[in-house]
């Protein structure tokens, strides 16, 4: 088991499935999940676990994904690493150019709607 290997402690609630919009979505111990999303994109756990918590639905973050009202420009974070925004009406979505990842998501506030 990868987290005897790792000497990580076992979080069982990363174990279970979920259902966002009628789908389900399974957490596991790897770094990222393929889900069913056009375009090609892949989600980390680290978005599943906020789209979850956050109210985000996966039917959300899609139409991000095929209909944005705004992308941004590629931007470093503290980190280094690169990531873009899309701006969909309900979800807002941070994604790394580099892998097509999907590493944050958020519901988009009605200010910045209005804006785009």
């Amino acid at each position: 088991m990868f987290c005897d290997k790792t000497d990580l402690p076992r979080i069982r609630m990363r174990e279970q499935a979920y259902a966002i919009g009628g789908q389900p979505w399974a957490l596991r111990s790897t770094a990222a999940i393929k889900v069913p999303l056009h375009g090609g994109f892949s989600i980390s756990n680290h978005a599943l676990g906020r789209s979850i918590e956050r109210g985000v639905s996966k039917t959300n973050i899609q139409d991000a994904i095929d209909h944005p009202l705004h992308k941004t420009g590629v931007t470093l974070d503290s980190k280094g690493r690169p990531s873009y925004q899309l701006i969909g009406e309900r979800a807002t979505i941070a994604v790394n150019p580099d892998t097509g990842m999907i590493a944050s998501t958020w519901k988009t506030k009605a200010g910045l709607r209005r804006k785009y």
